[in-house]
């Protein structure tokens, strides 16, 4: 079993190109299946990501012909010889990857292709953006093998795609292909076969050149506003206002726009 000083380093890959970073799930010969060594990869690369402020978006994409094909076998295999408080262990500490991520402070977006599955749905869906190539095709097997859509995807499906979709999705757990998971919203915007990162890496640098403060209060109000009232999220917008404004930025910026206006 995985832990915090014994694991597979080489399962995620981190590589960095100016402001943007590349997240890269390192596990081809398994489909990048979801193990522990890549679920703890994930949380320590994001940790330190987070803390380096020289990058502002983040790519997160799958080495080899897939981006995810869920769960790995040699894990699942272990899990069905375990008891419960030990299973509940280990999702607790596996599943805090895809939490990490959809709580990440800065921009992501999931280039992704081949087969998105099980948990591999979680990690794409938990992105700010998804942009697919012609060969993605999503799966959600969960209900056939009698246990629940995890990894985040109850929650981060349905955010993405609304309920009524979210309930054909994962109830009838039929594959979709890239282009019907484009008219859902599963994928934001599908390219041609092997594409997905140029355009991936195209948004990442339009994203990383606006204001860091702003682009991560508003992704971090986002994530909660559904469970905000109309007031509590007016009340935060004019607390965060209040100090954008106050930056030395946004004044510059606010001034070269007055600028342009009033030379026409």
């Amino acid at each position: 079993m995985t832990d915090n000083n014994n694991y597979d380093k080489s399962a995620v890959l981190l590589d960095r190109k100016g402001a943007v970073a590349h997240l890269k799930l390192n596990r081809p010969a398994t489909m990048n299946s979801v193990n522990g060594d890549l679920c703890l990869g994930l949380v320590r690369a994001i940790d330190a990501l987070e803390e380096d402020h020289d990058i502002r978006a983040v790519v997160l994409s799958g080495e080899g012909q897939n981006f995810c094909a869920g769960g790995d076998l040699q894990t699942i295999d272990e899990i069905c010889t375990s008891e419960a408080d030990s299973i509940y262990t280990r999702l607790r500490r596996d599943f805090n990857a895809v939490e990490r991520l959809y709580n990440f402070s800065k921009p992501t977006i999931a280039a992704i292709h081949g087969k998105v599955m099980g948990g591999g749905c979680g990690f794409s869906a938990a992105c700010d953006f998804v942009y697919g190539d012609e060969t993605t095709i999503f799966g959600f097997p969960f209900l056939d093998l009698g246990i629940l859509p995890d990894m985040g995807v109850l929650f981060v499906v349905t955010q993405r795609i609304g309920l009524p979709a979210a309930r054909r999705a994962l109830l009838l757990g039929e594959p979709l292909k890239a282009d019907e998971a484009e008219k859902l919203g599963l994928v934001d915007k599908v390219v041609s076969a092997g594409k997905h990162l140029e355009s991936a890496f195209d948004l990442a640098e339009k994203l990383a050149g606006k204001f860091p403060p702003a682009v991560q209060f508003t992704k971090k109000h986002l994530n909660r506003v559904s469970a905000l009232s109309f007031s509590d999220s007016l009340e935060r917008e004019i607390q965060q206002q209040a100090l954008l404004w106050c930056t030395p930025q946004v004044k510059a910026q606010m001034k070269e726009v007055i600028r342009k206006f009033s030379q026409k």
